[in-house]
């Protein structure tokens, strides 16, 4: 392939995993476990639609905020990370 001035070249990546589609079971999971009565729904990616393929309805959630996250700088508060330990001990109690 021969370049030329002036041309331009773009390329898009495209996710390989489907989105995750908010139901019912998972949302009533994810308000009674965090005490929010207000999920919502965020634009990244994530394996959940892997799950959701396979029929097990997916809550993404975890500890500290997504402005702290994939920076240089991020980072989580101890007690967010306590917050999310006793979250996922009441999981447990809830899938046994």
């Amino acid at each position: 392939m021969t370049w030329r001035p002036g041309c331009r070249s773009s390329a898009e990546t495209r996710p390989s995993v489907a989105g995750v589609a908010v139901t019912t079971t998972s949302v009533d999971l994810a308000r009674r476990l965090t005490g929010n009565p207000e999920p919502r729904v965020v634009s990244f990616g994530t394996e959940a639609g892997l799950y959701q393929e396979a029929g097990i309805a997916p809550v993404v959630c975890g500890p500290g905020s997504i402005s702290q996250a994939h920076k240089p700088d991020e980072f989580i508060e101890l007690s967010q990370l306590e917050r999310c330990l006793g979250l996922l001990g009441e999981l447990v109690g809830e899938l046994t």
